[in-house]
């Protein structure tokens, strides 16, 4: 029987493009399970943002993984260690890998990962390694087995949001460090682009101010007196010849 891997990640912004091309994972977090759901192994990593990475400010509010600004621990660090610790639970046992959204998130996500670490993308999909999105079977689920799951309704909606679905079974889930509903910021973007006589060119950029303020430790009950402020900036320049 098939080895379980269940993982998930947090990344620096969302896989809409542009954004998609610079998504970086900052945290993945995997659980090794066999086919009878026992837990054989672990692990969860936390690596600091690339340079030429900048968080999105949504991305930010919603993961607040601000100790990734302070982790010794490099993206290629965090990415060599998931690939071994895969590897290890799948070379000699046919291995499904589970997400949630992963098909359209998780997936594509690693595999840029891997892909800019001159690694291989296509791992989890490959010499008896398979995918499964939960997500995907949630929905015809609901239909036949609706009495049985207890999905949310949210404004008269179904809702499979995971937070929504975690929360209406009473789990509670939050390893943030440190958390705070009070935060202020700005974000500014803007893109130009031209051609002339053949010649194509494309300025970018994008700018990030944001501050989280009454900031408590989960572990301790302490707070920050001070707020926690980040600011960042990421210029893009391109020049092409159209032939």
């Amino acid at each position: 029987m098939p080895n379980l891997v269940v993982y998930d990640t947090e990344t620096t912004t969302n896989m809409v493009k542009p954004e998609s091309d610079f998504n970086q994972v900052i945290q993945i977090a995997s659980i090794l399970y066999d086919f009878d759901l026992n837990k054989k192994d672990e692990f969860d990593i936390t690596c600091r943002p690339l340079p030429w990475s900048l968080f999105s400010p949504g991305a930010l509010l919603t993961n607040r993984k601000v100790e990734a600004f302070s982790t010794d621990i490099t993206h290629y660090q965090l990415i060599l260690e998931t690939l071994d610790k895969w590897r290890s639970w799948s070379n000699d046992v046919d291995t499904i890998f589970i997400s949630y959204n992963g098909d359209r998130f998780d997936e594509e996500v690693m595999r840029r990962q891997f892909y800019w670490n001159l690694m291989d993308p296509y791992f989890t999909s490959k010499d008896g390694r398979s995918r499964l999105d939960l997500l995907v079977k949630l929905y015809p689920m609901n239909i036949f087995y609706e009495d049985s799951l207890n999905i949310p309704e949210i404004n008269g909606k179904k809702s499979f949001k995971l937070e929504n679905i975690i929360k209406s079974y009473g789990i509670d889930t939050s390893d943030a460090r440190y958390e705070t509903i009070k935060t202020s910021g700005a974000y500014y973007t803007g893109v130009l682009g031209g051609a002339i006589a053949g010649f194509e060119g494309l300025l970018g950029y994008q700018a990030l101010q944001l501050k989280y303020s009454d900031l408590k430790n989960n572990a301790d009950g302490s707070s920050l007196s001070t707020p926690f402020e980040i600011k960042g900036g990421l210029f893009l320049f391109g020049l092409g010849f159209q032939f």
